[in-house]
């Protein structure tokens, strides 16, 4: 029996995405157990048959000292540890609003990567940056397709209604204050509210503050991220935007949102940025954001053309299977 065990460190998308998901499918098999925790236990009688323990964004003085007697008692029951992460924690913009929360626990988010057997995080690019403090690991996110089928959409070129412009995400892409600018600028922003009457422009989730305004739609987050699909379904969107600002933290994220559009049936505007670089539409700043609005609001061929690029990119890497669930567990349980 492989007994895996994981303390989640969020329970939002990440913990989902990264553990959740994965855990449904791994303890569909007979052979495999798979549970999360969010409370850490250093009884050694609870770790006994456990096949491997998996970290996932712990970042306290007090995660690490318990961590460390966990490490003790992992030399003697025979099980490795590993530190699963999907951001760059180690070096997040001023802007985002768990930067004072990982900056004040700095020391010890290095000192937990230091410790662990190996980390496992999401991207190439993200393994580079981490490789400084330990082995890495790489396990792409993907998508549950029993939640995330294949959306077949009617676009605004079909129905002749007006076109809906989509962005799904958290509150950490946002400026916390306004001093400075987070992943949208003041002029996408100005374009935004002066178009509100040609295109409907949908945040679900959150809102930059300064989009606080009736002609923006604001739909709010499901508490339940297995209804989080249906509810994106529900608002039909006919275009998604994915804006990133050009630094180490954010070239280091996977492309999640690539793939919830594809899933979705529709084209994107994303940033040109490393998650986003097998992306059909890609803008480098306001300018070209605007002028690729624009044009995949008016020309139907163009439209087209990118969702069936963008689907094709991603057709073979998108929901979980049994290779990819195989390549996880040999991720976890092979020596090199």
């Amino acid at each position: 029996m492989i007994r895996l065990l994981t303390y989640l460190g969020d329970k939002e998308a990440p913990g989902n995405i990264r553990v959740i998901l994965p855990y449904i499918l791994l303890n569909t098999y007979n052979n495999i157990l798979a549970n999360y925790d969010f409370t850490m236990s250093n009884s050694p009688v609870f770790y006994q048959g456990l096949s491997c323990l998996q970290v996932q964004r712990i970042a306290t003085k007090d995660q690490l000292m318990i961590l460390m007697i966990i490490k003790k008692i992992a030399a003697k029951v025979g099980f490795k540890i590993f530190y699963d992460i999907d951001d760059l924690i180690t070096d997040v913009p001023v802007f985002n609003k768990t930067y004072a929360y990982y900056n004040k626990n700095k020391e010890y988010v290095e000192k937990i990567l230091t410790s662990v057997d190996c980390i496992i995080c999401s991207t190439a690019k993200l393994a580079d940056k981490l490789k400084k403090y330990n082995k890495v690991k790489v396990i792409q996110n993907r998508l549950l397709e029993p939640i995330w089928r294949m959306h077949k959409h009617q676009s605004f070129f079909e129905t002749r209604t007006k076109p809906k412009i989509l962005w799904a995400g958290g509150h950490t892409h946002f400026s916390k204050d306004g001093e400075e600018e987070g992943d949208f600028d003041k002029k996408i922003m100005k374009y935004m509210l002066e178009t509100s009457d040609r295109f409907e422009w949908i945040f679900c989730g959150h809102r930059p503050k300064e989009l606080n305004d009736d002609r923006i739609k604001l739909v709010p987050w499901n508490p339940n991220y297995f209804e989080y699909p249906h509810g994106l379904r529900q608002i039909d969107a006919d275009i998604g935007i994915a804006l990133l600002q050009d630094n180490e933290f954010n070239k280091c994220k996977s492309n999640l949102k690539a793939m919830e559009y594809v899933a979705l049936g529709i084209p994107g505007v994303y940033s040109d940025i490393t998650p986003y670089q097998f992306m059909n539409c890609k803008v480098s700043n306001s300018d070209q954001f605007i002028n690729s609005i624009e044009k995949l609001t008016s020309d139907e061929s163009y439209y087209n053309k990118i969702k069936l690029r963008d689907r094709s990119a991603l057709n073979n890497n998108l929901y979980w299977d049994k290779a990819y669930i195989k390549k996880y567990l040999d991720t976890y349980f092979k020596k090199k």
